[in-house]
């Protein structure tokens, strides 16, 4: 161990030494080409972290944009005119109930929605609604409701008790809209259009006849 400490000892960097390392180090900061080199090395480098942050931000916009655009597209199943218009004012898809009428004011009560300014006050033209109930709560229900909004008439369909798409669509593409599945429909014309979706456990159909696509898609955005 004495023999090793004695050895380091003797291992002293001289003054030669250290004046010729500060001359290569000079040197070489003198050298124009190790400057350009280490320029551009310096260059590089700050171009790819540039160049890496604008494609992350580009791949984040893209998924982003993807994601909205899914949450709110809507994809439509053509069908033929019957089936839009097949929707009876008191029958839905299916057989037709059996019962009193109920006021507007008891209905909103029962499902908890305000069918009055559903779609903006004044809107709705008239209802007509049906119930079937026994001593202690209603059995069946199905309500119509009738707006016009500007030049645009819709039928709404509602009721709390069944489900009212009909079984030929039963399999069509889902589509979302403000977080909310829903069917959409058109005929071939592309001047008539039906949705179909649940609401606050609430099943709607919603209809409008005669009309354009963006005019029946701002009436499905205001009742969602």
């Amino acid at each position: 161990m004495e023999e090793y400490k004695n050895h380091v000892d003797k291992q002293h960097v001289t003054e030669p030494m250290i004046t010729d390392i500060m001359r290569h180090i000079q040197e070489e900061n003198k050298n124009p080409a190790s400057n350009i080199i280490k320029s551009k090395r310096k260059r590089i480098h700050k171009v790819s972290i540039i160049f890496g942050t604008l494609v992350a931000a580009v791949v984040l916009v893209l998924g982003i944009s993807k994601y909205f655009t899914s949450q709110n597209s809507l994809v439509y199943t053509t069908v033929d005119n019957a089936m839009i218009r097949a929707n009876g004012e008191t029958q839905m898809f299916g057989n037709k109930i059996t019962g009193e009428e109920m006021n507007l004011e008891e209905y909103e009560s029962y499902t908890g929605m305000d069918f009055t300014n559903l779609l903006g006050i004044g809107a709705l033209e008239k209802s007509h609604i049906l119930v079937n109930r026994s001593d202690t709560r209603i059995l069946s229900d199905e309500g119509t409701f009738y707006y016009k909004i500007d030049s645009v008439q819709a039928v709404i369909h509602t009721s709390k008790t069944k489900e009212l798409i009909p079984t030929e669509l039963e399999n069509a593409e889902v589509s979302q809209l403000k977080n909310i599945n829903i069917v959409v429909c058109k005929n071939s014309q592309e001047t008539n259009f039906q949705a179909y979706f649940k609401r606050n456990g609430l099943n709607f159909c919603v209809k409008c006849i005669q009309t354009e696509q963006k005019d029946f898609e701002k009436v499905l955005k205001k009742l969602l």
